[in-house]
């Protein structure tokens, strides 16, 4: 629960958009510029919504 989630980027997985997990947020932020991310989530934000999105 206290990892970064990046939302968005041009790293998708099998079935499309993915969160993609970090431990540290300077890790989260680079990778989000490097692969244009287009948020930085934490636990506490990903919404039931979200996660129906994704599936």
């Amino acid at each position: 629960q206290d990892a970064f989630y990046v939302f968005g980027s041009v790293l998708q997985s099998a079935r499309g958009d993915d969160l993609i997990t970090f431990a540290r947020l300077r890790d989260a932020q680079d990778f989000m510029r490097e692969k244009k991310g287009h948020k930085i989530l934490q636990f506490r934000e990903i919404s039931a919504k979200l996660i129906d999105y994704l599936r």
